[in-house]
């Protein structure tokens, strides 16, 4: 008669199997396990688990090993809904073609995507790359996130009065006297409108932008949504 050893190794995944099979590269069995399965090998730290394989770990991700899928460093962007039905594919035994799950969009700019394995926007963000802006927050110059509380609305409604005595002061009591002041005027404008571009701009240039817009004039400046919760991009087009 001939008695069965458990592997002290790998796996043997079927009864009466003569040889242990090995873990895929980049995994081992785990702790206190019988290795009875693939199931009990986890991936090293640094890939994650597409089907048998462990895979190197995606750029602008995090791969924590064992069975856990990648999710986003801060800066970058992914679908978490799409690394969950990955999971749930691989449990049952089929494939789920899920392009997000492989690729972790860097953003623009890296301040909007806290990352993380919520998959998580920065305060204020929400949706594809953390582009849009959330409910119950506003957004001025672009960059600076605010919650529509009363010292929000204060903040819309002094923004707006800005860029308006900012515009009546120039047109009024200052271009029509001094001609240098139009020159640099339209040089400001023109640095304005190269910042409004979605580069990636140093950190610090945002600031610079944040003054710029305002003599800009850019009417939307500071968007008045804490004011009219209806306020989106058709509404700054035609104002």
């Amino acid at each position: 008669a001939t008695a069965c050893s458990s592997c002290s190794d790998g796996f043997a995944a079927a009864e009466g199997q003569l040889a242990c099979e090995a873990c895929p590269p980049n995994s081992k069995r785990g702790p206190a396990t019988d290795g009875l399965s693939i199931d009990e090998c986890l991936c090293d730290a640094g890939f994650f688990r597409v089907g048998r394989e462990c895979r190197a770990c995606i750029t602008g991700g995090k791969c924590e090993g064992g069975t856990a899928q990648p999710y986003p460093l801060e800066g970058f962007w992914g679908e978490k809904r799409c690394a969950q039905l990955e999971v749930a594919s691989v449990a049952v035994g089929e494939r789920l073609r899920c392009e997000e799950l492989t690729s972790f969009h860097e953003c623009n700019p890296s301040e909007n995507c806290k990352g993380g394995p919520e998959f998580e926007c920065h305060t204020g963000r929400r949706g594809y790359l953390c582009w849009e802006t959330e409910r119950g927050y506003s957004v001025a110059g672009g960059y600076f996130y605010f919650q529509c509380d009363t010292r929000g609305q204060v903040i819309t409604a002094v923004g707006i009065m800005g860029v308006i005595t900012v515009w009546f002061v120039i047109n009024y009591f200052v271009s029509d006297k001094y001609e240098a002041i139009n020159i640099a005027l339209l040089f400001v404008q023109i640095t304005a409108l190269i910042g409004s571009y979605g580069l990636k701009w140093h950190p610090n240039l945002h600031y610079v932008n944040l003054i710029l817009g305002v003599l800009n004039f850019d009417v939307d400046f500071v968007a008045p949504g804490c004011m009219y919760a209806g306020w989106n991009s058709v509404c700054s087009f035609y104002l």
